[in-house]
């Protein structure tokens, strides 16, 4: 049986899908690559460099978008979600009176 070689490139698009399973067990690999590729229209002939680099760009938003939301920010969002109608406090009508009398 011949053994096949892979490139570089196809090595790391491995890579990449390994590490995103580890870092993100709740979101299946499909919805990861579909993510990834979701501005490339027709992926037909895609080069493994082209799908690599596709993959490690989505990997670095992810781990951004991971970095960024902290648990503080989280609890922020969801009390200011439970309380809408103030979300803008008390200036809400002078700031509404301001722009009405500008348009």
């Amino acid at each position: 049986m011949k053994k096949h070689r892979h490139s570089a490139d196809y090595h790391n698009l491995i890579n990449t899908i390994r590490d995103l399973k580890d870092k993100y067990p709740n979101q299946g690999v499909a919805n990861h690559i579909s993510q990834a590729l979701a501005d490339y229209g027709d992926i037909w002939g895609l080069s493994d460099k082209e799908f690599a680099f596709a993959l490690e760009k989505y990997a670095a938003t992810m781990d951004l978008d991971q970095a960024s939301i902290g648990a503080d920010y989280l609890d922020k969002v969801i009390e200011d979600g439970m309380d809408l109608d103030n979300i803008l406090g008390e200036d809400e009508d002078d700031w509404l009176d301001t722009f009405d009398h500008q348009y």
